[in-house]
């Protein structure tokens, strides 16, 4: 407690709580302005005649006021105290608005890596409809085998469990899950074509320079090449599941 002596704090009025005083002093002296003006409205008083109970009154007005307010006053933090909660405002305010400021940028941000990806989905989704609907086909062809094959696995896994049997000494799992191995390195083989057909068809867009035309075409013909390739790598393969889902 900061308390001092009333009487002697009229320093304390004109300090960080002087606002306080002079708002708090408004409501007595409209008191004292209303009951003066009530004794002269009787007629048996006027202005010479109230002016000595009005100054009392003032004064009377101004000395409780200032007596309450200092002594309210002298529980409160003093110009020290109040300097040290405003700095603690000022610093988690400031702490709030970098974590707002933060917050702003990086849901900017992700939503500029949304945009962004969601252009170049479209683009190369077009891609694979045109230029690259070769190597798109051979990928959706590999992803139909490499469908059936887990499918095959895991539903003979189960029959092998069920049974009681060991299923990595079962001849046709362990094929399965070679040619499945085999699929799936494929198809890294051939989204990676399709990407790199992808780049140099984007530099072509934006040059269209005899260098990126060639570029373009080799690409997509390296790529189309690889597709061939591997799908008829996997003839056979294909050949013998579909005869085997025939026969089923």
């Amino acid at each position: 407690m900061n308390y001092i002596d009333p009487i002697l704090a009229i320093d304390l009025v004109t300090g960080p709580y002087e606002h306080v005083f002079w708002k708090v002093l408004i409501a007595p002296l409209a008191l004292v302005v209303l009951v003066s003006l009530w004794l002269v409205s009787k007629k048996r008083y006027n202005w010479v005649d109230v002016s000595l109970p009005f100054i009392i009154m003032t004064g009377l007005a101004f000395g409780v006021t200032l007596f309450g307010v200092n002594t309210w006053a002298g529980y409160q933090p003093d110009e020290k105290g109040l300097a040290a909660l405003k700095a603690k405002k000022d610093a988690e305010a400031k702490k709030t608005a970098g974590t707002e400021k933060a917050a702003k940028e990086k849901t900017a941000a992700e939503a500029e890596t949304a945009r962004k990806k969601s252009e170049y989905d479209a683009a190369l989704s077009e891609f694979k409809d045109r230029d690259g609907k070769e190597i798109n086909s051979a990928i959706i062809e590999m992803t139909a085998l490499r469908d059936e094959l887990e499918r095959r696995i895991k539903n003979m896994g189960e029959t092998l469990e069920e049974a009681g049997k060991d299923s990595s000494s079962d001849a046709d799992m362990n094929k399965w899950k070679e040619d499945l191995s085999k699929v799936n390195t494929s198809l890294k083989e051939l989204d990676a074509s399709l990407v790199d057909a992808f780049i140099e068809y984007q530099k072509f867009k934006n040059a269209t320079t005899s260098t990126e035309r060639a570029a373009l075409d080799e690409a997509l013909k390296s790529g189309a090449a690889n597709a061939n390739e591997i799908k008829s790598r996997y003839k056979s393969l294909k050949q013998q599941i579909s005869g085997d889902d025939n026969g089923s």
